[in-house]
């Protein structure tokens, strides 16, 4: 029997167990120590009004922002009744399916060892587990993307086309989240392309991909066009952060309070996207040569920024009385925990093989930290890809072999890598804090 067989017929069953025990367990510990918030906050609010909406008058109002999270918890609220606690359980819930992806996906492509790793670095990353305790988008967008990518990765060692679709259903939803997910699968869609086999074959599974994309996405886009009376793809939230990003620097915050303001109020929220447009283009116009050379610096520090939402929380006193201590303690490990997972994720990503997989990862993050650097950047927007940067955390920490057969142009990107995070964050800053 090869070492190969004897991994493979090596029984998987018990460290995921173990691993999906101790994630609940610290996410349950969370929920208690943050506590069951009924004060919303920024998006928050946004997302649970539009559920209510749903739930009570069957309507979504506007397109402002994508609909799938607030159906999400629209679709809780009518199992649970009126429930934020239920939305908070079933997001735990979520992340362990999460685990599990991020388990097998480390699993198939480096080994048992790995994928205990990278699944004990998701399970106790403390921001993935307290961002199941606050009401944004981005525990179900790193799920859904996750499941993008599980599927893609079947379908590229067993070549059904089941799974080409499956990914596509699941993109869809992903882009009803975030309109962003639209722009990977254009990249997904040029992965499958580009597949060793033959072209018919190929060509197939993109055509699958996108078609049951869009099969998902049509039913809201032909919505808002029958409410808008133009083609709305999913939000009329897309200009706004492209200005907010570039027409609205830091020290113009009284401007960025009056378009966010106007966004509000605005009756008409296409003529708002073409004056966000107008004034996002112009500001770049304005700014050549040098506009994406500062922006790539500008929005990649703000992008892995050592600022920890439990801290945004506790400085304005939303969470329950007396937990500051637990917080410190936890924004303290968060801070340390991103660090680590962004440096050592990103050096496997150079280091580890991974096979065809590992380039979809690639092309993934690059999508969309390029949007992010064109429009808008914050800490928040890293944190569903995270579970990704874990799974490749995982084999660059248990396998000596991936760094000796790495060739010399991979170690050096590893280690410029590491260097630039660290650069970036300031982990020696964490403890003046």
């Amino acid at each position: 029997m090869s070492p190969g067989q004897a991994h493979t017929e090596a029984p998987i069953w018990r460290p995921l167990v173990l691993l999906l025990v101790v994630a609940a367990a610290l996410r349950l510990l969370a929920l208690v120590t943050v506590g069951n918030i009924d004060n919303l906050h920024g998006d928050e609010g946004y997302y649970v009004a539009k559920a209510r909406s749903l739930v009570d008058a069957g309507t979504y109002p506007g397109a402002f922002r994508p609909p799938a999270y607030s159906a999400f918890i629209a679709l809780t609220f009518l199992v649970w009744g009126d429930s934020l606690l239920a939305v908070r359980v079933i997001q735990i819930v979520l992340a362990l399916v999460s685990l599990v992806l991020v388990f097998d996906l480390s699993r198939r492509s480096f080994g048992r060892r790995a994928a205990v790793a990278s699944g004990l670095l998701y399970a106790c990353h403390p921001t993935l587990v307290h961002y199941t305790h606050f009401l944004w988008a981005e525990t179900l967008y790193s799920t859904l993307l996750l499941i993008v990518v599980w599927c893609l990765s079947r379908f590229e060692g067993c070549r059904a086309l089941g799974w080409a679709g499956a990914a596509g259903i699941a993109l869809g939803f992903a882009a009803l989240t975030r309109e962003t997910a639209l722009y990977f699968g254009a990249v997904a869609a040029a992965w499958l392309l580009w597949l060793p086999g033959g072209r018919t074959e190929r060509s197939r599974s993109a055509l699958l991909l996108c078609g049951a994309a869009a099969l998902v996405i049509l039913p809201w886009t032909l919505r808002n066009y029958a409410r808008f009376d133009e083609l709305v793809l999913v939000s009329t939230n897309r200009w706004r952060t492209i200005a907010l990003g570039n027409v609205l620097p830091k020290e113009r915050g009284e401007l960025r309070r009056a378009i966010r303001r106007g966004y509000r109020e605005a009756e008409d929220p296409l003529a708002s996207e073409r004056f966000a447009r107008d004034l996002a283009l112009r500001w770049i116009r304005a700014e050549q040569p040098w506009w994406i050379v500062r922006k790539t610096v500008r929005n990649t520090r703000r992008l892995v920024a050592p600022h920890t939402q439990l801290e945004r929380f506790e400085k304005q006193e939303w969470l329950e009385r007396g937990a500051g201590y637990a917080v410190a303690l936890q924004s303290f490990a968060e801070r340390w925990f991103s660090l680590v997972t962004l440096a050592v994720g990103l050096a496997g990503l150079c280091v580890a093989d991974g096979g065809r997989a590992r380039v979809l990862v690639v092309w993934l993050l690059l999508t969309h930290w390029a949007i992010y650097v064109v429009s808008y950047a914050q800490p928040r927007f890293v944190v569903p890809f995270l579970p990704f940067f874990a799974v490749y955390a995982g084999p660059a920490v248990t396998s000596a072999a991936s760094w000796r057969r790495a060739s010399r142009l991979r170690l050096a990107g590893a280690v410029v890598s590491i260097l630039a995070v660290v650069t970036l964050m300031k982990p020696w800053r964490f403890f003046a804090r």
